[in-house]
C-alpha cells in the first residue's frame, strides 16, 4: 500500500518513475545536441544499469569529510589540502569494507566547496588554494573498485553563502532565492568536471538540499549530469524532482527529525522500535555527527541492524539506510569510541543473513507501508531478492511456540516450502487461501533479534534483475 505525498498527492514511487523512466529521451536529446559543445559527452550511452542497482540495495555508509572535518583534539584545519594530506585512504577504506556495505557515500565537495581533488574548473573561477592537489576521490575510487563497494559522490551544489564577497561577485552569486545565468555556469561546469572525470568508476550524485535552492536551476544540472553520465543515480536529500530520481531522508536527532519527516512524534532515539521506515532512503547519523566530531558511538550493532531490516521491507525507491559516520584527518585512520567496532558488527549481523538484506526490494506478498516502525508489525517484515526468485520473511517478534502463522501472500503468490535461513533446517510449511504457518524444526528456536526464514516458490519462472527493479518502481503503486 502507498501513501500520496503532500506536494503533490502522487505517490513517491510515481515520481520516482516519471523521473527515472521518463526522463531518459531527454537526457539522450541532451547528451546528444548541447554537451558535446561543451566538449563532454560525446561517447555518453544510455542504459539504467546503476539506477537498477541502486534499486536494490539496503545497507550503505555515509561520509562527510573535508576541509570542514576537525582535528581530533577539536581544532580546525587551515585549508583543503589538510584535509586530502592527512586522510589515510587505504585504511579508510579497509575499515569501510569490515563494515561491509553494498555502497558508500563521499563527499566531494561540502563547507566552503572545496573538492578533494585538483579542479581546474574552480582554479578557472575562484582561483588558486579552493580544492586540494592530491586527488583523493580518484584514490578512494580505486581502493574501493578493489573492494567492490560501489561509491556515490555527496555534493552541496549551492555553497556560495559560505563564500567571501569578492568569491561571490566572480561566480554570480546574489543571494539563495535569486537565479543568474553566471552562477547557473559555474555549477555546471563544476558538476560537468566532476562527472566527466570519475564517470567509469563512480555511480552517481547524493546532492544535498542546495539543489531546490532558488538560486541553483535544478532541471539544467540533471541535464549536465545525464549528458555526460546517462545511468548515473541522482539522488536529492529530500524528494525526487525533475533533477533526481530517488528522495532520500536525513536523521540526527530521532525526535525531533522524525517529528519533521510528517509529523511522527513517537521516535525515541533509545527505542528502535519507535522510529519509522520510510520509501525514501534514510541517511542516518550513528556518529557524534555528520562529520567527525569528538564523541562516541550512539547506537549498538543490533539497534542499526534491526532498523537496516525495518528499512529494508519499506524502502521503495532504493539505497534503504545509509548509516553516517566520519574519519579524522590524520596520517592513520582513526574515528570516534566505538564506530570501528560498532559498525563493523552490524555488517558481521547483516552478512549472517546477507541474501535477505542485500540486493533486494520489499515484498509484494507482504508489503509495509511507509513511516511503519517495528512497534506497529505483528510479526516482522519481509523482503524479496532482486531477481523475484526467493522471499524472505524477518521474523521480528517471535510467536509464543513453534508456529509462525501469517496471512496469505497479498499477491496471491504460491510458495512451496521454507528454510531457516540461519541453520539450514527445513521448515514445517503450508499455505491456505488465508494464511501461511510455518513451525520450526525440532533443533531450532526463534533467534532473539531476527529469525529469518526463507520462502520457496512455487512454479515461478526466473526472473531477470532489470525485470524485478522495474517492478518494484511500478506494480508497487497500481
Amino acid at each position: 500500500m502507498k501513501t500520496a505525498t503532500p506536494q503533490t498527492g502522487q505517490t513517491q514511487s510515481d515520481q520516482s518513475r516519471k523521473v527515472v523512466f521518463g526522463g531518459r529521451l531527454m537526457s539522450v536529446w541532451f547528451s546528444l545536441l548541447v554537451m558535446p559543445a561543451l566538449g563532454y559527452g560525446q561517447d555518453a550511452t544510455s542504459t539504467t544499469d546503476n539506477r537498477d542497482a541502486y534499486a536494490h540495495k539496503s545497507y550503505g555508509i555515509f561520509v562527510h569529510y573535508g576541509s570542514m572535518t576537525p582535528y581530533p583534539d577539536g581544532s580546525k584545519q587551515k585549508n583543503v589540502d589538510g584535509a586530502a594530506d592527512n586522510f589515510d585512504v587505504q585504511g579508510f577504506v579497509d575499515d569501510i569494507a569490515k563494515m561491509s556495505p553494498e555502497y558508500l557515500i563521499f563527499t566531494a565537495w561540502h563547507l566552503r566547496m572545496h573538492p578533494l581533488y585538483p579542479s581546474a574548473k574552480m582554479t578557472q573561477w575562484r582561483g588558486q588554494g579552493h580544492s586540494s592537489q592530491r586527488d583523493v576521490l580518484q584514490e578512494l575510487l580505486d581502493a574501493c573498485d578493489a573492494k567492490g563497494i560501489d561509491v556515490y559522490f555527496y555534493i552541496q551544489p549551492s555553497e556560495a553563502h559560505n563564500f567571501s564577497p569578492a568569491e561571490q561577485a566572480a561566480v554570480g552569486y546574489i543571494d539563495r532565492k535569486t537565479k543568474t545565468t553566471i552562477y547557473n555556469n559555474f555549477i555546471n561546469e563544476m558538476i560537468a568536471e566532476i562527472t566527466d572525470r570519475y564517470k567509469t568508476q563512480f555511480k552517481g550524485f547524493w546532492f544535498d538540499k542546495g539543489l531546490i535552492y532558488g538560486c541553483t536551476d535544478t532541471k539544467r544540472i540533471g541535464e549536465t549530469v545525464r549528458a555526460i553520465m546517462p545511468d548515473a543515480v541522482l539522488i536529492a536529500n529530500g524528494f525526487a524532482n525533475e533533477s533526481s530520481d530517488f528522495g532520500a531522508v536525513e536523521v540526527k536527532s530521532v525526535a525531533a527529525n522524525f517529528k519533521g519527516l510528517g509529523g511522527y512524534s513517537g521516535a525515541d532515539k533509545s527505542d528502535e522500535e519507535t522510529w519509522p521506515g520510510y520509501e525514501r532512503s534514510v541517511s542516518f547519523v550513528s556518529d557524534r555527527s555528520w562529520s567527525a566530531e569528538p564523541g562516541t558511538i550512539r547506537y549498538t550493532s543490533e539497534q542499526m541492524y534491526k532498523y537496516t531490516v525495518l528499512q529494508a521491507g519499506v524502502n521503495e525507491e532504493g539505497g534503504g539506510v545509509a548509516w553516517a559516520i566520519g574519519p579524522y584527518p590524520t596520517k592513520t585512520i582513526s574515528w570516534n569510541k566505538g564506530i570501528l567496532s560498532g559498525m563493523t558488527g552490524l555488517g558481521t549481523m547483516i552478512d549472517d543473513v546477507g541474501e535477505s538484506i542485500k540486493s533486494t526490494v520489499p515484498s509484494d506478498s507482504w508489503p509495509t507501508a511507509d513511516k511503519t516502525n517495528i512497534s506497529d508489525l505483528d510479526w516482522g517484515i519481509a523482503t524479496r531478492s532482486a531477481d523475484g526468485n526467493d522471499e524472505y520473511l524477518h521474523v521480528l517478534k517471535s510467536p509464543s511456540g513453534t508456529t509462525l502463522t501469517i496471512d496469505a501472500p497479498a499477491d496471491g503468490r504460491e510458495y512451496s516450502s521454507a528454510v531457516n535461513l540461519r541453520t539450514g533446517n527445513a521448515c514445517g510449511f503450508s499455505q491456505t487461501s488465508s494464511q501461511v504457518k510455518i513451525t520450526l524444526d525440532a533443533s531450532d528456536s526463534w533467534d532473539s533479534v531476527d529469525t529469518v526464514i526463507k520462502l520457496i516458490v512455487e512454479n515461478q519462472p526466473p526472473a531477470s534483475t532489470a525485470d524485478s527493479a522495474s517492478e518494484n518502481l511500478s506494480e508497487k503503486s497500481k
